[in-house]
């Protein structure tokens, strides 16, 4: 989103190709004067596997960027993926204030039905809906699963006295 918020085309690779011991990679769509780094990690499928910048290029006046990255035959298989250089979080804010709704926690014991789609009808339902599918987060068995969700460990014993905290942070309109 970001990008499109600032304005930023999207760039994609437009080939690749295995030149000698070089991973050759050819992009198009870039906004010219933009940095583009090509990362690399060897695994992909876990959302907590780490990217490193192989490469970096400046996109030109047209666009365009190419890439070539030493590659040793002998390794790990290795998955690559673009991404752009973005703005500093202080030129950025001024361009996403009101662009996103978080709700707030406050009156959220007061807001039932819960979720989306109105699902869960108590607190206490909600919170064992992360516990579980954080649960499965974990396990990798849900689909595209935020990484966030590995960070929820909630016991049964956590339930309650969570959601009483919850509801606690409702306002008292009485005054």
């Amino acid at each position: 989103i970001l990008p499109q918020l600032l304005g930023l085309s999207l760039p994609r690779f437009e080939s690749a190709k295995i030149v000698g011991q070089n991973l050759v990679l050819h992009g198009t769509n870039g906004t010219p004067g933009a940095t583009c780094f090509v990362l690399a990690s060897t695994n992909n499928l876990l959302p907590t596997s780490p990217w490193q910048a192989v490469a970096t290029k400046i996109v030109d006046a047209a666009g365009n960027f190419s890439f070539s990255v030493t590659v040793n035959p002998s390794a790990a298989q290795t998955f690559y993926k673009l991404s752009l250089s973005l703005p500093s979080p202080g030129a950025v804010l001024p361009l996403t204030v009101a662009r996103f709704k978080t709700p707030t926690l406050r009156d959220l014991g007061q807001s039932a039905p819960y979720l989306h789609t109105g699902r869960r009808e108590t607190l206490e339902a909600v919170l064992q809906f992360y516990q579980e599918v954080s649960t499965k987060a974990r396990l990798n068995e849900v689909r595209n699963a935020d990484p966030a969700l590995n960070e929820i460990h909630l016991s049964d014993a956590a339930i309650e006295p969570l959601a009483a905290f919850l509801r606690s942070l409702n306002e008292d309109y009485i005054d």
